[in-house]
């Protein structure tokens, strides 16, 4: 009997019984979904996050201070022809 089981339990073991996922469908899986799926489907990495991924990310800038501001929103500043203007006020 204890053989029996131990046979059933092994092929429970090699039976995938997940839903097969199609390439458009698994491109739009993020998150642990994505996770998962890589780590049934490929093994040439790891897949997982890392405390130094989740450090990095506190410090990346807000996509809000990306957007350049309307033309109304700008001030202009009257200068002189001769005036030099600084090299940070160029944005180089």
């Amino acid at each position: 009997m204890l053989i029996f089981f131990t046979l059933v339990v092994a092929c429970l073991a090699k039976l995938d019984l997940r839903v097969k996922l199609s390439l458009k469908e698994a491109e739009k899986l993020t998150g642990s979904d994505l996770d998962e799926y890589l780590l049934r489907h490929q093994k040439l990495f790891k897949v997982g996050e890392s405390k130094q991924a989740v450090e990095r990310m506190k410090h990346l800038m807000d996509s809000k201070f990306l957007v350049e501001p309307k033309e109304e929103e700008r001030k202009k500043i009257p200068i002189d022809k001769d005036e030099v203007i600084p090299e940070k006020a160029i944005g180089i």
